[in-house]
């Protein structure tokens, strides 16, 4: 079948967005799933009395973000992330409060992750999305540099001329589906687009028609059905339990034992002196806003958790995994650290270190390694960690670990239990073909073990798909299983027989946003 390349794809994940071009093998550009804005006081002009001390507020746009690098004053802001207040027990969620689109943050990050304008604001003349080519002291750019910044973010592409896939949640949302249109058709001026829910774009990446996939990603798990290239969106669940729900629990048991998790921008000397810190004025970063000190900290934790997980899938380390974990209560971590409990200062999800002892300070830089079920620390701290190695990614099927992760999981059956309610709607609509083949892809699917574990889980247990035998299906390299998503958008767009199903700017003009639900699967 023949391909056609340039096409553009982006998949933005709460945690995590890929950009590149169709046809190509792996995305360009990794970015984090967010901006930063800060509010900037600018005086106003002209010297009358009236105006005299008198300012307007102004708002900078920082893309893409450094967390290893502190910013003072700046916001962040996630283009697209999920709220979990929806998820209770088993009922069904409503996509309207889980997905939230936050436009300004969307828009930016897609106009500056493709058109390649890092660290500068794009603008507009008229209808055009132009780089800003201009230094801060006034000089215009050579395009040398201009190259330069191109290939630090960005893939230097025109929205304008070449179409755009753009992946979506497997929930389904008209409002908000038609508000990314919108903004690519009207802000961005992109000629063509087509969006694709990440389930579909999965299975195409694994030359599946029909499949039931089995998303493992930061913000959750998501489970869904496709058949025939349709996601099935009345059987879609999704549960608050991925790799920030590991992150979490990893930090809720490092502060236990009294290893505060430090933002990865904070830098201490291994001569600095133990100092108490309260949670109103953390550490020597005072003018960070907490926005930005907890994705910072969600860096660190996810850097060591990468480095520290396993799956375990030997029956012995299953029993041992499945214990429950014996946590201080909030009311003792804040004693411990001496310092008011978060919920009374109002940030139940941050949790700032009241001290820095010797043994946490390698949780502030460097890299972890695990050797021997004991985790060593960059300063050389080696902590036993066998047990906590497994212990985290097991939240995926132990249901009574679920509830040690802050906000309880939200009712989460357990992988197994939350496959069998799928496949048991699926097969009672008929559709039974789409049991035949479990696809897992996501960031958390690439956790030593876990393909293994799953298999020996979903399907070596014949009760699990109401006995159909079924197949996994997972690609063998981590990398390719990470970003399969954005992988089979590739592959889509650039498909010859796809090229007539782009929504143009000619059908956007004549029909509106909803031009995406009528050509969009």
């Amino acid at each position: 079948m023949e391909l056609i390349s340039s096409s553009l794809v982006i998949d933005i994940g709460a945690s995590t967005t890929r950009v590149g071009y169709a046809g190509e093998g792996s995305p360009s550009q990794l970015l984090n799933s967010c901006i930063g804005v800060r509010q900037l006081r600018v005086p106003q002009e002209g010297s009358s009395a009236e105006n005299y001390g008198q300012s307007d507020t102004t708002r900078e746009i920082i893309f893409p973000l450094n967390f290893s690098q502190r910013r003072d004053c700046v916001e962040v802001v996630p283009a697209l992330f999920p709220s979990w207040r929806g998820a209770i027990g088993k009922r069904k969620i409503d996509f309207n409060p889980v997905y939230t689109l936050h436009e300004e943050a969307f828009e930016n990050l897609v106009a500056i992750s493709c058109t390649g304008a890092r660290a500068a604001p794009f603008g507009r003349r008229g209808d055009e999305v132009y780089l800003n080519c201009v230094d801060p002291n006034g000089s215009t750019r050579s395009p040398e540099s201009t190259l330069r910044l191109t290939e630090l973010c960005g893939i230097g592409a025109d929205l304008r001329e070449q179409p755009l896939l753009l992946s979506e949640p497997n929930i389904h949302s008209r409002e908000v589906r038609e508000k990314m249109a919108e903004i690519l058709f009207e802000s961005l001026q992109v000629g063509s687009l087509y969006t694709a829910k990440r389930a579909l774009l999965a299975c195409v990446a694994l030359g599946r028609s029909s499949a039931l996939v089995i998303d493992m990603g930061a913000s959750g798990l998501s489970i869904a059905p496709v058949s025939d290239s349709f996601v099935l969106d009345q059987h879609v669940t999704e549960w608050p339990v991925g790799g920030d729900a590991m992150s979490q629990l990893l930090s809720a048991v490092l502060v236990g034992h009294n290893l505060p998790v430090h933002p990865s921008f904070a830098r201490f000397s291994a001569q600095s002196r133990m100092v108490k810190v309260s949670l109103d004025k953390p550490g020597d970063w005072d003018n960070v806003h907490p926005s930005y000190v907890h994705w910072s900290r969600m860096q660190t934790l996810s850097f060591l958790k990468e480095g520290l997980c396993r799956v375990a899938d030997d029956p012995r380390d299953v029993a041992l995994a499945q214990k429950p974990i014996a946590l201080p209560s909030p009311q003792q971590q804040a004693k411990r650290r001496g310092v008011a409990t978060a919920e009374a200062s109002g940030s139940s999800q941050l949790i700032f270190p009241c001290s820095t002892p010797a043994s946490a300070a390698a949780l502030l830089s460097g890299s972890s390694g695990v050797e021997g079920g004991v985790m060593e620390l960059p300063d050389g701290t080696r902590l036993e960690a066998e047990q906590l190695a497994t212990k985290l990614p097991e939240i995926l099927f132990c249901p009574a670990l679920v509830s040690s992760v802050p906000g309880g999981g939200g009712g989460f059956p357990g992988l197994p239990d939350a496959v069998r309610q799928v496949a048991e709607a699926v097969e009672t609509d008929g559709n039974r073909d789409i049991l035949s083949a479990l696809i897992l892809t996501g960031g958390c699917s690439c956790i030593p073990g876990m393909v293994e574990r799953v298999n020996r889980e979903l399907v070596e247990d014949p009760a699990i798909c109401g006995g159909q035998k079924v197949r996994l299906l997972a690609v063998p390299g981590s990398s390719e299983r990470r970003y399969s998503t954005w992988v089979g958008g590739s592959i889509l767009s650039s498909l010859s027989s796809f090229q007539a199903a782009w929504c143009s700017r000619e059908e956007y003009e004549e029909h509106g946003p909803a031009v995406v639900q009528r050509k969009c699967y």
